[in-house]
């Protein structure tokens, strides 16, 4: 018997629908895994953030140095210059050069899939995390913020403290979800604007990349998920604001 208009129609409509309610939840799975990779990653991450303090003799990682600063690579050859001002290769070594496993993640990873035979410049300003620079370690080309705290003897009581969070830079088409830094909302001259999940920069890189939250890693070992108005709070960033229970604790550069 053939069908009639109406019964192809109904037809279409249920394929359609169920296509749709298929796509939906491939696209929520892959999310959830995606979640998970990160979540993962932050976890190896701050493993290696305390080892490099414990192998320093306290001393916090600096999240971005110009002066002098030398990593070792897997070969065991010195890497100098540029390459070597942000964290990313200093701090390679503390995950044993597992650079997919803690730093390049999902996006990242499909774009660096082996960061240690990559442009080793480019692999250093494209993490999936950015780090607190300016609060913690610091960001030693002459600037320095009230409430740095560059030794783990200064972090008491700061187990909520943010060290690294889902990081992106570029805007729309140009966006990619890496970056090497994460700036405070407070901070002079890089005060954060309206949240836009495809525009981080205007969030201090910071991604808000999971539903409108990112994954943020915290000096105690515990990573969290957080939205745009609980990272607005300047207790979670700098020391001093907690100390001083401000949450809009303003952050001036020296």
């Amino acid at each position: 018997m053939a069908f009639t208009m109406i019964e192809l129609l109904v037809s279409i409509a249920i394929i359609a629908l169920l296509g749709g309610l298929v796509a939906a939840s491939y696209s929520h799975i892959s999310q959830r895994a995606r979640l998970a990779n990160e979540l993962g990653a932050g976890r190896q991450l701050i493993t290696a953030y305390h080892a490099y303090a414990a192998e320093n003799n306290g001393s916090l990682l600096i999240g971005y140095s110009t002066k002098d600063p030398q990593a070792i690579n897997k070969d065991g050859s010195t890497i100098m210059g540029a390459t070597a001002y942000r964290y990313v290769w200093r701090l390679a070594p503390y995950v044993n050069y597992d650079m997919t496993g803690a730093m390049f993640v999902n996006e990242m990873r499909r774009l660096y899939p082996n960061p240690l035979a990559a442009d080793m410049y480019q692999v250093s300003i494209s993490p999936s995390f950015g780090i607190n620079s300016y609060c913690l370690g610091g960001y030693s080309n002459g600037y320095y913020s009230t409430g740095l705290a560059s030794r783990s003897s200064q972090m008491s009581g700061g187990t909520d403290i943010i060290v690294f969070a889902s990081a992106g830079r570029g805007s729309g088409k140009t966006m990619i979800a890496g970056n090497h830094e994460v700036t405070p909302p407070c901070m002079s001259g890089k005060e954060w604007g309206t949240m836009n999940s495809q525009n981080p920069p205007a969030t201090g890189s910071v991604h808000f990349r999971y539903d409108d939250k990112a994954v943020v890693v915290h000096y105690g070992g515990h990573i969290t998920l957080k939205s745009d108005i609980e990272l607005r709070d300047m207790r979670r960033w700098n020391m001093a604001a907690l100390q001083t229970d401000n949450p809009s604790f303003p952050l001036p550069i020296r």
